[in-house]
């Protein structure tokens, strides 16, 4: 509250509210041209990560907190949901035409991995250890499922 007597962080509340967010909401407006609700997901979660840090900044309040690392988690498991259908048609194929998708069960799964994460974050809150190595695993799963879709890529153009 040096600042100001309403916000704690002032810098970190309004980086994390223009850069999100602004992100979030360029990638709906903008990033998404073949308006797949997949990508739209993952830009809206974006835009919600930027509100929630940047309400937990301005508050230091705990459910702020929540409200900034649970979109945190939804993020990365929605981004292993577009790396695994990548590959898949296009949903604004022909009109008429069902589109096939590579795993029509993995949606959800994924909520229901969402739904257990919530649980968990919520039972162990106060253990920040565990929010951290959640989140680390699954970006390590990200960032293993992006490297075998890189180098599946690679091998085809060769």
């Amino acid at each position: 509250y040096i600042v100001s007597n309403y916000i704690v962080e002032v810098h970190n509340a309004f980086s994390s509210l223009w850069v999100f967010s602004l992100l979030g909401f360029i990638g709906i407006a903008y990033g998404n041209p073949t308006k797949e609700r997949m990508f739209t997901i993952v830009y809206g979660i974006l835009f919600f990560i930027g509100i929630g840090s940047a309400a937990l900044h301005a508050t230091l309040h705990w459910i702020f907190q929540s409200s900034d690392e649970l979109p945190m988690i939804y993020l990365v498991i929605s981004v292993v949901y577009c790396i695994l259908e990548v590959d898949s048609p296009s949903p604004r194929g022909e009109e008429g035409a069902k589109t096939k998708y590579k795993h029509p069960r993995l949606p959800y799964y994924l909520l229901f991995l969402c739904c257990m994460n919530t649980i968990i974050y919520f039972s162990f809150q106060q253990i920040y250890i565990i929010f951290l190595s959640t989140f680390f695993v699954m970006a390590l799963l990200v960032f293993s499922l992006y490297v075998q879709l890189g180098w599946k890529h690679c091998q085809k153009l060769r």
